[in-house]
């Protein structure tokens, strides 16, 4: 029996799109090296998925930097393209990380373990859903989210 693409995944993916205003910058590295803006929709300790506003002439190794993602603000990401999906101008595009460092690695999964958790709490009907320490708390935009 196949099981599904997310199934195989080492890493939890969680979303984390937030406020379109503030995009990121993917750099594609080659014979010619480019930057295009683009929106982060979600991560993993093993990769993340954007939106690109732009066409990929090109493939190959990316650097990323990534913005208002706490602990990682700033943070420069080295990866490959490993899909795209193309849509008029804009571009749907899959990452792999390569020599993510363990410390942002293991802040990435807690960030996903909090998130899923959360879910499960939602789903469960649980009273008590939110908490201040939460890894995934200045991400989350949940309407159940402490005040």
């Amino acid at each position: 029996m196949n099981k599904h693409p997310a199934e195989r995944r080492r890493h939890k993916r969680f979303p984390v799109i937030r406020d379109l205003a503030e995009p990121l910058e993917i750099v594609v590295m080659g014979a010619k090296s480019f930057s295009l803006p683009g929106i982060l929709t979600n991560l993993s300790a093993g990769g993340l998925d954007l939106i690109l506003m732009g066409r990929l002439e090109q493939k190959g190794p990316v650097q990323i930097t990534l913005n208002n993602i706490p602990s990682l603000d700033g943070y420069k990401i080295s990866g490959r393209i490993v899909w795209t999906m193309e849509k008029g101008e804009t571009s749907m595009v899959g990452i792999q990380f390569s020599g993510l460092p363990q410390e942002q690695e293991n802040h990435i999964n807690a960030m996903a373990t909090s998130y899923w958790e959360c879910e499960s709490r939602i789903e469960g009907g649980e009273f008590e859903i939110c908490f201040r320490e939460c890894s995934y708390w200045n991400l989350c935009t949940k309407t159940s989210k402490l005040k």
